[in-house]
Parts: C-alpha cells; structure tokens; sequence
C-alpha cells in the first residue's frame, strides 16, 4: 500500500497489484464525511453559533467572602451567585461538614448591587447581624455583618 499526497483528495490511497500497475481506490463515505468535518471545523461559525459564556460578570473582580471567625474553620469565598452553603457532598457549591450544618443550609444570591442569603429551611438556623431568619426567609447582606451557619460565625465582607 502506498500513500499519496494527492493535493485535491489527501485521504485516497493507491494500491499497487502483482503485476505492478496501480489501481485507485474510492473514498468511503466515511473518509468523505471526516473531510467535509474536518473542513467545518477549520473555518470558524459564523457568529451567531458562539457560546456565550454565563458566568462571567463585569463584577468579577469584586469578590465576596464569609471570614470564619473560628481558627480551626476555613473562610469561605463567594466567586458566583445563586452559591449554596451546606454539608451534601455533591450538591452543595460549599461543603460545610458539620453535625450542627444541614444538607442544603443557606443561599447566597446577587440581585443587581445586593447580597442576600436565605435560609433554605435548615435544622439549626441562620442568622443575620443578630437576627435569625425563619425557615426559607431572606435577608440583606451588608458588609460587616455577622452571619451564623448554626454555631458557626463568620463576618461578611
């Protein structure tokens, strides 16, 4: 089998037979979609195909974090919104692994230039600058304020 370089049609190959003559072989449908494939993703789509990435925001830069107030405690920094603080492994954005933490805690949302969190019907409670949110109210975050994930404090900045 000898390979050609065949500037028209790179995938066609020539076989050569017991006498020595060359017979050429078709290309598979296969081969001719991999070529018209190949040649689609060579040029770039057109712009109304582009992904348009979510995720990120002007306000980007700016990020949020909940300072853990206990040492042994990590802070827990925000880089995106809605963000779901508890302790289920695989749903969670946040793994807070405590007894006292629920499943699905708190949330924390970004509407427009505020901060909320709301408690997502936890066992032990949220609270907010002193005030302990019912099951599934929200409230304001402002920059200082205490926010306790059960009996975990954190400062919001």
């Amino acid at each position: 089998i000898k390979n050609t370089r065949d500037e028209e049609d790179p995938w066609r190959i020539l076989y050569e037979d017991e006498e020595g003559a060359e017979e050429e072989i078709e290309t598979s449908s296969t081969e001719s979609s991999l070529r018209t494939n190949a040649a689609s993703i060579a040029s770039p789509p057109p712009e109304d195909f582009q992904t348009t990435v979510l995720s990120v925001h002007p306000e980007a830069e700016e990020c949020h974090c909940l300072t853990a107030l206990h040492p042994e405690i990590s802070s827990i920094e925000i880089p995106y919104y809605p963000f779901v603080i508890g302790k289920h492994k695989e749903l969670a954005d946040y793994v807070l692994d405590y007894k006292t933490v629920s499943r699905f805690h708190l949330r924390l949302d970004r509407t427009e230039d505020k901060i909320t969190v709301t408690d997502l019907n936890s066992t032990n409670g949220t609270t907010v600058a002193g005030v302990l949110l019912a099951a599934n109210e929200t409230a304001e975050l402002n920059p200082g304020d205490e926010v306790r994930i059960a009996d975990l404090r954190f400062v919001w900045k």
